[in-house]
């Protein structure tokens, strides 16, 4: 993951101060992918990919044509929360059918602390 960034961090832990870190992750070599690192009072853990992205960011804001200023707008949110166990949620673009506008989703995942 050498130059990737972190986008729009959400933090949560526990009553034993254990939980995790939401994110989305992008880079040279990482199209916007779903990624999250454990914590606990002591240590971060390393960057886990969650969901991978499979592909650009395509959404109607990098066309001039469609408003846009030429650069690609991404992401309005990460949440996270626990209740248990850490549920975390972000921004990635999946391999499934894209809508006429954009090209992302929200992926849903787990950590159990």
């Amino acid at each position: 993951m050498p130059g990737a960034n972190l986008l729009y961090l959400a933090i949560a832990v526990n009553a034993q101060q254990k939980g995790g870190i939401v994110f989305t992750l992008v880079g040279p070599i990482d199209y916007p992918s779903a990624a999250f690192v454990p914590v606990n009072n002591k240590s971060v853990g390393a960057i886990q990919i969650a969901r991978a992205g499979n592909e650009p960011e395509d959404g109607f804001t990098g066309y001039p044509e469609f408003g846009g200023n030429g650069v690609a707008r991404w992401g309005d949110y990460s949440a996270i929360d626990t209740d248990g166990v850490i549920w975390m949620a972000t921004e990635y673009t999946p391999d499934i059918a894209r809508t006429v506008n954009a090209n992302w989703c929200t992926y849903i995942t787990r950590l159990q602390p």
